[in-house]
C-alpha cells in the first residue's frame, strides 16, 4: 500500500528538477502490481527500484537511448534528514466494501 500524497510530496522534494509526468510514472512504477511474481522476486524488484531510483522516460526524448532516462530518487541515502517518516500505532485501511484496521494475529495461539 502506498499513500500515494506523501510519497508524491517526497518524490518532489527529493527531485526538484522533475515534472510532474516524471513524478507520476514513478508512482506508477511503485505502485504496479507484482502479485504474479514470486514474493522474493517481487521484493528484489521493488528494492532495487527503491536502493537505486526509477528510471523514467525523459519527456523530450525521440528515441530510446540509455540518455533519454531519468534515474529519479525515492530515498535520500546520503542525508536521511531529507526522507519522510511515518509512524502508525493503528492503521485503517478503506476498500470498496467497507473500512478495516487489520490486527496482529497472535503468535503462539494453540492449536
Amino acid at each position: 500500500m502506498l499513500l500515494v500524497q506523501r510519497l508524491r510530496a517526497a518524490l518532489e522534494k527529493l527531485n526538484p528538477n522533475c515534472s510532474a509526468n516524471d513524478i507520476n510514472a514513478v508512482i506508477e512504477e511503485l505502485a504496479r502490481d507484482r502479485s504474479s511474481m514470486s514474493p522474493i522476486a517481487a521484493n528484489e524488484q521493488y528494492y532495487r527500484l527503491i536502493r537505486e531510483g526509477v528510471k523514467v522516460k525523459s519527456e523530450d526524448a525521440n528515441d530510446d537511448q540509455e540518455d533519454d532516462y531519468l534515474t529519479i530518487q525515492v530515498i535520500d541515502w546520503a542525508d536521511y534528514a531529507n526522507n519522510d517518516f511515518l509512524l502508525c500505532s493503528q492503521l485503517f485501511i478503506t476498500g470498496e466494501k467497507e473500512t478495516r484496521r487489520p490486527i496482529e494475529r497472535e503468535k503462539n495461539r494453540a492449536l
